[in-house]
């Protein structure tokens, strides 16, 4: 739900070494969708209990561009914005993980890519997203 990357949940961690280390994968995928419930109920504040937990993270993101998406009047491209905005955090995120740094520090090429997807138009659109530089 609205693409979470959390290293301390055991479902997502277990798919990600099992990719990594066993299947070897070179792309990673993170895809995000217009008009995600995830991340409008993210916005909406209105959850409670387990989601609102792990909505925590959209959340953030959604206040770290506050100023950005307060400027966009509609709500249904404020809430695009908002994917867009998730996808390129949950790729950080996930570049940030024991299991992907571990696999990189070992010489393996994996790509991650960030797309969203358009429920509309069935078109998928790839965001840019440049590699973040490494911490000194």
């Amino acid at each position: 739900m609205a693409n979470v990357v959390r290293e301390d949940d055991d479902n997502f961690g277990s798919v990600l070494q099992f990719a990594v280390e066993e299947l070897k994968v070179n792309h990673i995928v993170v895809c995000g969708h217009r008009g995600c419930g995830g991340v409008e109920a993210s916005m909406d504040q209105g959850t409670t209990g387990a989601i609102d937990r792990w909505l925590g993270s959209v959340r953030e993101v959604s206040k770290r561009h506050r100023d950005e998406l307060d400027a966009i009047a509609d709500r249904e491209k404020k809430l695009d914005r908002l994917v867009e905005l998730n996808v390129r955090h949950q790729i950080r995120q996930l570049s940030q993980t024991r299991v992907l740094r571990a696999a990189l520090d070992c010489g393996r090429d994996i790509a991650i890519h960030g797309l969203v997807y358009d429920l509309h138009t069935g078109l998928t659109r790839e965001l840019k997203i440049e590699p973040e530089a490494s911490p000194a």
